[in-house]
């Protein structure tokens, strides 16, 4: 199987390691290789992780990596494995990097102003939510 990662998840993954670098270089580096040798090894048991929560496809799958969630797609006709998005959950809730959803955070691009803003967000919806007695569902 070739493994091919999606430009929404590449996106996210330069937005984190960037953020990574800022207090060190050597361990953005290895978060990168890290998870890097973790997708690789995807080709030899892809059915390793659980099928994805948020798609009813069993093809669709959640990889988690040091508090990242990765979503993939198993192609098998097309012996591939696309890597579609880099997420991190919080309190239950998963707030994507790549897509545009309520109450997710979301880079409009790579800068670092963008990325300040996004850690701004998870802290404004992660004090929001420790005010919310039912963590699964709370309406902010």
């Amino acid at each position: 199987m070739v493994i091919v990662r999606r430009r929404e998840y590449s996106t996210a993954l330069k937005v984190i390691v960037s953020f990574i670098s800022k207090d060190s270089r050597n361990r953005a580096l290895n978060f990168t290789r890290q998870l890097d040798n973790k997708i690789t090894d995807l080709v030899n048991f892809p059915y390793k992780f659980k099928q994805s929560k948020n798609h009813s496809d069993e093809d669709v799958r959640d990889m988690t990596f040091k508090g990242y969630t990765i979503t993939y797609f198993i192609e098998n006709e097309k012996n591939r494995i696309s890597i579609l998005e880099l997420a991190i959950f919080i309190s239950g809730l998963i707030n994507n990097l790549t897509l545009t959803k309520n109450k997710q955070f979301t880079p409009m691009n790579e800068s670092r102003n963008n990325f300040q803003h996004l850690v701004s967000q998870k802290h404004h919806l992660k004090n929001s939510l420790s005010s919310c007695k039912d963590k699964t569902f709370c309406p902010l």
